[in-house]
């Protein structure tokens, strides 16, 4: 069973699926900490130094994306583990279309 600081470090990671033009391993602080995703500075940080992009899918009409994240170590080396973080549908790329209304 996960731990909770486990639970937290994922969650971090769908959140940060939901920024756009990330770069496979470079500094994505400015993206994690934009209007939509809105991390702290200091959570972006963090996040950026325990995790690597190392790809990112453009969003499809839907606003549907996803990125694959690699974990560093504390010396900033591949652990090996890898994460794809799911962005959901993005309401404003489908609003109007009947398909996702929303249900009383």
């Amino acid at each position: 069973m996960p731990t909770l600081q486990q639970l937290s470090m994922y969650s971090q990671a769908a959140l940060a699926s939901y920024s756009k033009g990330l770069i496979p391993n470079a500094d994505n602080v400015a993206a994690y900490t934009d209007d939509k995703v809105n991390m702290t500075a200091s959570q972006a940080s963090s996040f950026n130094i325990n995790w690597a992009v190392l790809q990112q899918s453009d969003p499809n009409a839907n606003g549907f994306s996803a990125v694959l994240l690699q974990r560093k170590d504390e010396a900033g080396n591949a652990t090996g583990e890898k994460v794809i973080a799911i962005a959901g549908t993005d309401p404003s790329q489908v609003e109007g279309d009947a398909r996702f209304k929303e249900v009383a």
